[in-house]
């Protein structure tokens, strides 16, 4: 099974290396996380996504503005806020 991005989310990571013309990089930035949001693509692929996009944005310094707004989109899914995941860390932490 292959872990290759599909062609358009290639594009969509790519765009934050590309020259802005008049919109601010958090209204790119912006949009770049909303065409992820939308495609269908299972979610480690979407992780994968955005973990290239937080890499490139580096490259442009503006690797604070993606975390931020990814904090504010429901982008990715947090294990650590599964209820199950923090019962068995509870379970853990009591057998030791």
């Amino acid at each position: 099974m292959s872990l290759s991005l599909k062609p358009l989310s290639i594009e969509y990571i790519l765009a934050i290396l590309a020259n802005f013309g008049s919109k601010t990089p958090e209204e790119v930035s912006t949009q770049i996380l909303q065409k992820l949001k939308s495609l269908p693509i299972e979610t480690f692929r979407r992780e994968k996504c955005v973990i290239q996009l937080k890499i490139l944005s580096k490259l442009r310094n503006l690797q604070e503005v993606i975390i931020q707004l990814l904090e504010k989109m429901a982008l990715t899914y947090n294990i650590e806020n599964n209820l199950r995941y923090r019962q068995g860390l509870e379970i853990g932490e009591k057998k030791d």
